[in-house]
């Protein structure tokens, strides 16, 4: 249904906007991932920060005697996120040091998570490796000040075997992230451990990346998940025998205390709650902010069109653009900004939140995002580094 909507809306402004930019992601599902590749594009869909790579018969194969980070250009970059590949090691090519081969959780070359197989100098010894790089930090996880509680820990010194495909997956959530190794046929755990954040600084969410040093290996199916991918439903459970009228009678019994008309508590409560959950219907923001450039005339009369052809919409202001309770992709789909060349600067941070967790972003009216707004009316050149001021600062007044 939402990629219906999705498309009926950009039919719409194609014909009543200057051309557009936009992000689509894909509906969210748990028994589809939210990105995969097959390998059938090519590079396309890749950025090689290093090292050789080709695409052959539906594998990555990397052959690297010195050290390749290849990270997904299309992969989500969530707080929560299941990312997952099956990999074979298939020989070593460095004559002296450590090799490695993984999967990251990539934010750039100094700051990224790393689930891999890892080959001693001796060439003898091998283990899996499930470390951080923060910072520039190598094993950050370890080190005081950035130490991470580990638990669940299982079979970390495991002796892998060339030639062997296994499966590795991330689970990241807010609390923590845990890497696992499972057999590939039957998804039974071989090695894994999970560790927990706390108020440490580390690292909470990125995109899917792979990283070969000293060896060559071979990738297949990567993909990236919301939750675990959904299993096979368990065989139904044998019929109930019927019950006796002496516990049919102490079932009615047990059921009493609730008056006629009333909800239980527990079911008034979790109603409150889905109530606060879900603020509002309308799921299509369209930003109107005159003091920042935005024509309210020109939302108001797209707002009209959108509600007509059934697509609720909800204008909205640079404080609740800000607000990352109001504005978010729980309550959100899409966001269109009429006249992008402007926006609040402190909403930069919360934009890119949104679109990291699969919402959508239509401009129109001019280079989008152009001429981020410090203040009120106050132009800012567009060359400048306003993110990061953005996100320091604590007034949000229509942008800082």
């Amino acid at each position: 249904m939402r990629k219906i909507i999705f498309l009926v809306l950009i039919t719409f402004l194609t014909f009543n906007f200057q051309p557009l930019t936009f992000n689509c992601a894909p509906a969210q599902a748990q028994d589809k991932p939210l990105w995969s590749d097959d390998f059938t594009k090519g590079a396309r869909d890749w950025e090689v920060i290093a090292g050789d790579w080709e695409i052959k018969g539906g594998k990555c194969l990397i052959a690297e005697p010195a050290q390749a980070w290849i990270v997904s250009s299309k992969a989500p970059d969530l707080e929560q996120q299941v990312l997952e590949v099956k990999m074979t090691v298939q020989e070593r090519l460095s004559e002296d040091g450590w090799s490695v081969a993984g999967i990251m959780m990539w934010i750039d070359a100094d700051n990224y998570f790393m689930l891999g197989f890892t080959e001693a100098p001796d060439k003898k010894q091998h283990y899996i490796d499930f470390l951080e790089n923060l910072g520039g930090k190598w094993q950050a996880q370890q080190e005081e000040g950035t130490r991470l509680k580990a638990l669940k820990e299982k079979n970390m010194a495991l002796n892998w075997k060339y030639n062997t495909e296994y499966k590795l997956r991330f689970e990241l959530d807010k609390k923590g992230v845990t890497g696992t190794v499972l057999n590939p046929e039957t998804d039974k755990v071989i090695s894994q451990r999970r560790y927990e954040f706390g108020d440490a600084e580390a690292i909470r969410s990125g995109r899917f990346g792979m990283l070969v040093w000293g060896q060559t290996v071979s990738y297949r199916e990567p993909a990236v998940w919301k939750t675990l991918p959904a299993v096979a439903p368990a065989a139904a459970a044998p019929a109930a025998v019927p019950a006796t009228p002496a516990e049919v009678k102490k079932e009615v019994k047990k059921s009493e205390g609730t008056p006629l008309g009333e909800e239980p508590a527990a079911a008034a409560e979790q109603k409150k709650e889905d109530v606060v959950k879900k603020k509002f219907s309308e799921k299509i923001a369209i930003f109107v902010e005159p003091d920042l450039g935005a024509d309210r005339s020109a939302a108001e009369s797209l707002k009209s069109a959108l509600d007509q052809a059934g697509l609720k919409s909800r204008l909205i202001s640079g404080d609740e653009l800000c607000d990352g309770d109001f504005f978010n992709r729980g309550n959100f789909d899409v966001v269109i900004f009429p006249a992008a060349k402007t926006y609040p600067a402190a909403g930069a941070a919360n934009i890119e939140k949104f679109l990291a967790k699969g919402g959508n972003l239509i401009a129109a009216g001019g280079d989008p995002f152009f001429e981020p707004r410090m203040e009120k009316g106050q132009q800012v050149d567009g060359q400048r580094n306003i993110h990061a001021q953005a996100r320091g600062n604590k007034n949000r007044e229509h942008g800082l």
